[in-house]
């Protein structure tokens, strides 16, 4: 009996974790995916995700208040976004990341349906200026 159950527990085990979605950069190329306010639990950004552009709606989706923005992709897990002017009046902040070439995102690591990633601005100046967070797919 213990010969007959040991293969059936080896195969078991191995679909387990076989089977498991692991999630992956390719899994964020495309979307909708959610951003929690690190400060507060009660701002979530949604962002819809498609082609080299992106959407960002503060709390739920809503077609007159986006931020746009262009993607331009640098390798499978890295990327240089830049806000599109022409479909967002910008604020102040979001025109300085403009003039210094935007905000380069790294997705780090995978932990479930979440990537941890890190956001950088190199400035001008030499300066560079960097915030983790983490987005997660829908």
């Amino acid at each position: 009996m213990k010969k007959i159950l040991l293969p059936f527990f080896i195969a078991l085990f191995l679909c387990l974790f076989s089977c498991a979605e692991d999630l992956t950069c390719k899994d964020f190329v495309e979307g909708t995916f959610y951003i929690e306010k690190p400060t507060s639990k009660a701002d979530i950004y949604i962002i819809v995700r498609k082609g080299n552009s992106q959407v960002e709606y503060r709390d739920k989706i809503a077609d007159e208040n986006g931020l746009w923005s262009k993607i331009e992709w640098i390798n499978e897990c890295s990327y240089r976004l830049v806000f599109d002017e022409e479909k967002s009046e910008l604020t102040e902040s979001q025109k300085l990341m403009n003039d210094n070439n935007g905000l380069v995102i790294e997705m780090i690591s995978f932990n479930g349906k979440c990537v941890d990633y890190k956001a950088t601005l190199t400035k001008n100046d030499g300066e560079v200026i960097s915030r983790n967070s983490t987005m997660c797919a829908e």
